[in-house]
């Protein structure tokens, strides 16, 4: 809920400096102003959660599932959500094909551990000694 605030916050400021662009307007949340970088890295982890989930959606779509189901697997996937939606309960992860269980596993993956925390273990700088 907090990066969906500051990110809400972040496109208020925007709007204001378009009308006023040489005022001073810091991003705040409960009267606190939220330093550049925090604001950043939460932009950066909205825009990599929406690559994710389009690459793995996309993933899907290559393994022979259709577009909503794979959306919607993808999506509780990285959420680590119920699989469920009302009026499709006749739907469930057994029909699934190896590969399709990968890119599940991939999503939750992903959505546990947090995308950074991911991506920051495929650099060669975290490997070096």
């Amino acid at each position: 809920m907090f990066r969906t605030l500051v990110l809400a916050r972040q496109a208020e400021r925007e709007l204001k400096l378009l009308v006023h662009p040489s005022a001073v307007a810091p991003v705040r949340v409960g009267r606190r102003p939220i330093p550049e970088r925090v604001a950043d890295a939460i932009l950066a982890f909205i825009f990599l959660y929406f690559m994710a989930l389009a690459l793995l959606v996309f993933a899907m779509l290559l393994s022979g599932m259709g577009f909503d189901s794979a959306f919607r697997v993808v999506v509780a996937s990285i959420n680590n959500t119920a699989y469920g939606l009302p009026g499709h309960a006749e739907w469930n992860l057994h029909a699934l094909s190896t590969p399709q269980i990968w890119i599940c596993t991939t999503a939750m993956l992903l959505g546990r551990l947090e995308i950074f925390s991911v991506i920051v273990l495929f650099t060669r700088t975290f490997w070096r000694k």
